[in-house]
């Protein structure tokens, strides 16, 4: 995350939140590939990465066809460090503060002749104070008010092992398993008051939440180099879960109407696994241009379960709370296939490519019986631009397609009731957002100064909106 602060166009809220020029959309990349260490709170995930184990950060706002087409603010792409001289490395660091705020890491590097190893455990506690307030209004008349508080006791550890072993001068083959854990605890107040149509409601919620969340990935590549210089094959298989627990019990009062007191658990259950195969070949072309070409299946299958009891001082054991149970299905399957072309002429440059992505996508709420099914084919063409106007002045124009698919919560039709004044539920009719974006930059690129001044606008197509509206 601190690295991350530094760069331009990244932000970072309070809370860790990412966007790249205030876009939340953004996809992140580990050495170029998906993680599932990112799939729960990517906040939390890019607290625990070490910042010495990274080489670089690419910045992609306008990817070409050959990356996903997910993400509508562009692309992070974090390249960890390898080890290229023969011997052995490593690095320990501990970091102390406030709020029971501690942070240790451990890496490690070592290459023995054809063989090279690079390994990584971190491990992050804090404690962490969050307030808020929500205010609601008609015309001029206060009818809602919510304030909060909670103290959040936090940990997460993160591990990593990759391997790689040259076969011969012409194949590659790359393991890499990473783990990563993260849990805790929140005590929470909430205090409530609402005054609507003379009906007057003033009762506090006090909360106790744990979370216990893990993810594992194993990932196998095999890379092939062809006699001509330049021309590669790749080939990669990766499969990943992700888990989330989440239990809560809350105590509400009621401190004007006279209604009786009561007591609430609910239960959020979250499994997620992800299957990844990808294929590229990359053949320079006489001409001195270059084309590249490939296949990538992502499968994912992901299952949501809420479960919720309740029980007043009139009640002698919990009864299930209709209110907040759920059991949603979401299975996803995407095969996409691409090309692009690169070439130079002269002082201008020209990139241009072609990405084809065919969604399958099921969803099934079995609480309703509701079962939707679908399936989609779209395009997303790039076009790259450059004109050098000397070694160090270069002018950028750029086009690319991109789309935002909405993710679970926005797909589940369930009307889940977060506490006694919110609602949600999602709709699993939603259309992908399709994004058109234009960039024009100009970079200067000198000794000691590096500049770079871009443009651009974007066009989005079925836009997803949340509606916020009155039940009662």
């Amino acid at each position: 995350s601190d690295v991350l602060k530094n760069l331009p166009s990244i932000e970072i809220d309070a809370l860790g939140g990412l966007s790249l020029r205030g876009d939340p959309n953004v996809t992140i990349l580990i050495d170029g590939k998906k993680s599932p260490l990112l799939a729960g709170s990517r906040a939390d995930a890019l607290e625990q990465i070490p910042a010495d184990t990274i080489d670089r950060v690419e910045i992609i706002t306008n990817p070409s066809a050959e990356f996903k087409a997910e993400g509508s603010g562009g692309i992070i792409n974090i390249i960890t460090k390898k080890t290229s001289e023969p011997g052995y490395s490593g690095a320990i660091r501990v970091t102390v503060g406030n709020d029971g705020r501690a942070n240790a890491s451990l890496s490690g590097a070592a290459k023995l002749g054809k063989l090279s190893l690079n390994a990584s455990y971190s491990e992050r506690r804090d404690i962490r104070y969050r307030t808020g307030s929500l205010e609601r209004s008609s015309g001029d008349q206060t009818i809602a008010d919510q304030t909060s508080s909670a103290k959040a006791t936090r940990w997460a550890r993160q591990a990593k092992l990759s391997g790689e072993v040259e076969i011969n001068d012409r194949n590659e083959l790359e393991l890499e398993l990473s783990y990563d854990g993260r849990g805790g605890r929140t005590d929470s107040t909430e205090h409530d008051i609402s005054a609507l149509a003379g009906a007057i409601s003033d009762y506090n919620r006090v909360g106790l939440f744990h979370q216990y969340a893990g993810s594992n990935q194993a990932v196998l590549g095999y890379t092939h180099r062809f006699p001509t210089k330049g021309e590669v094959f790749k080939f990669e298989i990766s499969r990943g879960k992700h888990w989330e627990r989440e239990p809560a019990d809350y105590t509400n009062i009621d401190s004007v109407t006279g209604l009786a007191d009561y007591w609430q658990h609910q239960d959020f259950d979250q499994t997620e696994m992800e299957t990844e195969v990808n294929a590229s070949y990359v053949r320079p072309l006489a001409s001195g241009a270059t084309f590249k070409t490939g296949y990538a299946l992502q499968d994912e299958g992901n299952r949501f379960q809420n479960n919720g009891l309740y029980r007043d001082t009139t009640m002698a054991v919990f009864a299930s709370d209709p209110t907040f149970y759920s059991n949603f299905i979401l299975h996803r399957t995407i095969h996409a296939g691409y090309a692009t072309y690169e070439d130079k002429f002269g002082p201008f440059g020209l990139m241009g490519g072609l990405r084809l992505e065919q969604e399958f996508l099921s969803t099934n709420e079995r609480t309703l019986s509701e079962v939707h099914r679908s399936s989609d084919l779209r395009y997303y063409p790039s076009l790259h631009l450059t004109y050098d106007l000397s070694d160090t002045k270069q002018l950028k124009l750029s086009y690319a397609r991109r789309v935002n698919r909405p993710g679970e919560e926005d797909l589940s039709p369930t009307r889940e009731t977060r506490d006694a004044f919110n609602v949600r539920g999602g709709n699993p009719l939603l259309k992908p957002e399709e994004i058109d974006s234009i960039e024009a930059a100009y970079q200067y690129t000198g000794d000691s100064l590096d500049a770079l001044v871009t443009g651009y606008v974007r066009r989005t197509k079925n836009g997803i909106t949340d509606v916020s509206y009155y039940i009662s």
